[in-house]
């Protein structure tokens, strides 16, 4: 076991070589376009220093280190070339169908030595318009040829003592429901699955997911951003290990914040944001009144918590949508319009992880704001061969101040309460769906909310140091539409927030920066 994993480290760090020989270039084009003879090199010279290197550091002498730098040599060239043979196939296969294919390869980050490696993997990615019909699963003629071309080679990838971790991911455009998006994502990527069982790749190495419109790269209020929103992805990696990495690495992902979910037009235009808030922080004191005028309404809130799936399908309680006026809530805002997103633009990414080495892309698109967005929906990965999730590490740890605690605020003198904020550790995955109840006129003295609470559905987003916590409101007639908040992962603390609402018919943003209780 020790010597499988010394010759995977020691492909990792060949093609970390490799790509700082090529300086900004991808790995994609190093390898398709370099000859097999400078693949070896490559890959052989880091090989042959690691294996040396190994060898001293585990107390080796002079002929074990020589040795270990003989063997690392030949593994970094044999791994080198067999990656070089696999990119140029894919891209002969690209140009011989007439197929769009991205290929890039993955890397994982070691935080303790602040420092990445290559050489775990690679995507390779396809839009799928001639490969589906509209609606369904089922291959088309060409597509069940071009995906069996890549099947092949995918197959011809395995040696007789490894065998990768292959993971089918589908994806659609946000046309339609998230539900009916992800079932049929999940479908394709299935329906491709079986077919590179059938090219000879062993069905317990083989997983499927379905993330329907959840991780959009395109614009989909346009078609060509749908068009490239409709994609498979096939995921090779090493192990099971990298593979759940990789998964985890995909949830929740803050760069799948530059486009929305919404297929409707955008009314956010400006390139300046203006926020009004109804309700000034600016000092201790005036913060801890407001958090003690919160207190007794909070602790309501929370005692009459009611725990929903989190699968994104909450559905509404009765009286959660409410048709007479006194929906209408007036939170001092202004029109979103005159508002840009740039919340989740402050959030740094995070270092650590599973990542993607490819072409740097310059973008002039912003981050989506919840305006544009919907509540997004992914499935679980599951395994051809037993059709089960993949197991995976079940936590009940929580961010620190983040266990199912009550966050709320002033809004223009409107109580505004999230009960319960519930983030996991990992991942900064959502534990408990929130719901939200709003006190018109509290300020005022009034004490009875509009309802019991509105039931709506949160998606997160991870950084580094902060997260952007997105929640939706089931109905049509709620007084809030949706929000963004910016909670830090380190104290406990709301650094920044907005909450939309419709007023006269036309959107409106005002500021909303939870206290927690």
């Amino acid at each position: 076991m020790k010597k499988k994993n010394n010759k995977y480290y020691l492909t990792t760090l060949s093609c970390a070589v490799v790509l700082s020989v090529t300086g900004c270039a991808s790995i994609d084009n190093f390898y398709a376009n370099s000859s097999g003879s400078l693949a070896c090199a490559a890959g052989g010279v880091v090989g042959g220093v690691l294996g040396g290197g190994i060898a001293a550091l585990t107390g080796g002498d002079t002929k074990s280190i020589i040795g270990g730098s003989l063997v690392g040599a030949a593994a970094g060239c044999g791994l080198s070339t067999a990656y070089q043979h696999r990119v140029k196939a894919i891209r002969a296969l690209a140009r011989e169908e007439g197929m769009s294919i991205e290929i890039e390869e993955l890397k994982t980050t070691d935080n303790s030595q602040q420092r990445s490696t290559s050489g775990t993997g690679l995507v390779a990615t396809t839009q799928d318009s001639s490969m589906f019909a509209v609606g369904s699963h089922q291959l088309t003629a060409d597509g069940r040829r071009q995906i069996g071309k890549l099947a092949a080679i995918f197959a011809g990838s395995a040696t007789d003592s490894e065998q990768p971790k292959l993971l089918v991911v589908g994806h659609t455009d946000a046309t339609g429901s998230a539900a009916l998006n992800q079932r049929l994502s999940e479908r394709r990527a299935q329906t491709v699955g079986k077919v590179l069982a059938s090219a000879g790749i062993p069905a317990s190495h083989i997983y499927f997911q379905g993330a329907g419109s959840s991780r959009p790269i395109g614009d989909n209020t346009v078609v060509a951003g749908r068009n490239k929103n409709r994609r498979v992805e096939i995921v090779e990696v090493t192990d099971e290990q990298m593979l759940a990495q990789r998964i985890d690495a995909e949830k929740g992902n803050s760069k799948y914040l530059a486009f929305g979910t919404s297929s409707a037009p955008s009314p956010v235009v400006s390139p300046k944001p203006v926020i009004k808030s109804g309700t000034e922080l600016s000092s201790k004191e005036k913060r801890t009144t407001t958090a003690k005028r919160v207190e007794s309404q909070a602790s309501k809130s929370q005692s009459q918590d009611v725990r929903t799936p989190n699968n994104g399908n909450a559905k509404s309680k009765p009286g959660a949508d409410i048709v007479d006026s006194t929906a209408r809530v007036n939170f001092g805002g202004s029109p979103a319009h005159n508002y840009t997103a740039s919340l989740g633009m402050n959030i740094e990414p995070k270092s650590g992880g599973f990542n993607l080495i490819s072409k740097a892309e310059a973008s002039d698109v912003p981050i989506s704001s919840c305006l544009e967005d919907m509540p997004r929906q992914q499935g679980e990965v599951i395994n051809l061969a037993t059709n089960k999730p993949l197991n995976s590490h079940k936590t009940r740890e929580y961010l620190p101040g983040y266990n199912n605690r009550v966050w709320a605020n002033l809004v223009n003198g409107h109580l505004v309460t999230i009960s319960p904020v519930s983030i996991l550790k990992k991942n900064a995955a959502i534990d408990r769906q929130p719901l939200v109840q709003i006190v018109k006129g509290y300020d005022k003295g009034n004490r009875k909310a509009l309802t019991d609470k509105y039931v709506s559905v949160a998606n997160t987003y991870e950084g580094e140091t902060d997260l952007l916590y997105r929640v939706f409101f089931n109905g049509k007639n709620t007084p809030v539409t949706c929000m963004d908040v910016v909670f830090s992962k380190g104290n406990a603390k709301a650094k920044d927030g907005v909450l939309f609402y419709s007023d006269s018919n036309q959107p409106y943003v005002a500021q909303y920066q939870p206290i927690r209780s």
